[in-house]
């Protein structure tokens, strides 16, 4: 399919294998976003994301709500 778009490409050498980073499942149904966002201010190539609890997340969130909030980009 590639070859179609870019005539010139090579596939030999490409790993196409799917490939998952070791994180944690979310304990609620609505953390989905508080996990991301601490994954990418949490994650390396060697780390696994931290385990919150449910009342873990209900802080960060409002910490989050706060830090919007209150940004010097935010003033208008």
């Amino acid at each position: 399919m590639l070859k179609i778009v870019i005539p010139t490409f090579d596939h030999k050498g490409f790993d196409f294998r799917s490939r998952y980073a070791k994180v944690l499942k979310q304990p609620n149904n609505d953390g989905c976003g508080i996990y991301v966002i601490k994954f990418m201010e949490e994650w390396t190539q060697d780390s696994i994301l931290t385990a919150y609890t449910n009342e873990e997340l209900v802080n960060i969130r409002k910490m989050l709500v706060l830090d919007i909030a209150l940004s010097n980009y935010n003033t208008k």
